[in-house]
Order: structure tokens, then C-alpha cells, then sequence
């Protein structure tokens, strides 16, 4: 791995420090690691803002029954949302409005 470490860093143009390259030796996982596929992420929104977007995406369809357009598809928004994100309760509440309309 030493050799292949030089011949790149050769290949790059750059000077050969050794302590670069024992400490990239000890650290070679690194500290970053992917999130498991199926992995939710916390929805960084608090209730009351989700709330607001509800409320928000409702008025719209509202305007676009009231204008002739079709209304919007509520259970894709609320299954995509519920599939990958962890959401509390306060959260699920309000999301759980859009499948009401």
C-alpha cells in the first residue's frame, strides 16, 4: 500500500512527506463513514414549520382547484417523507394533515 501511496502522490506532482504517509497508514478507515441505505434522517424542521409548509401547500392546491388545474398528489408528498425521514410526533401530525385533503 506504501508504494501505491507514492506513485500517486509522484503522479500529483507533490513533495513525499513519510509522516503524511504513516499518519494516512494508522487513519486508513478514516472518520467518515456512509449512512446505512435504509437509514432514516431527522427532518431538521421543527413542528411549527412543518405545519406552515402544510398549510402552505394547501392554499396552492387550493388555487389550482380554483383555477382548473389538477390537485396535488398528497400521498406521494407524506409517504416519501415518512419513508426517510425520523419524524416526532408533533411532526407526523401535521404531515398527516396533507392526506386528510
Amino acid at each position: 500500500m506504501v508504494s501505491e501511496i507514492r506513485t500517486l502522490i509522484c503522479d500529483l506532482g507533490l513533495p513525499i512527506d513519510n509522516k503524511r504517509i504513516e499518519c494516512l497508514l494508522r487513519n486508513s478507515e478514516g472518520k467518515f463513514h456512509r449512512r446505512p441505505r435504509n437509514a432514516k434522517i431527522k427532518l431538521p424542521q421543527s413542528a411549527y414549520a412543518v405545519q406552515q409548509a402544510v398549510k402552505t401547500i394547501k392554499d396552492i392546491d387550493s388555487m389550482m382547484k380554483q383555477y382548473g388545474f389538477r390537485p396535488l398528489p398528497f400521498h406521494l408528498y407524506v409517504t416519501n417523507i415518512d419513508s426517510r425521514y425520523e419524524l416526532d410526533r408533533k411532526q407526523t401530525k401535521a404531515l398527516n394533515e396533507l392526506s386528510k385533503t
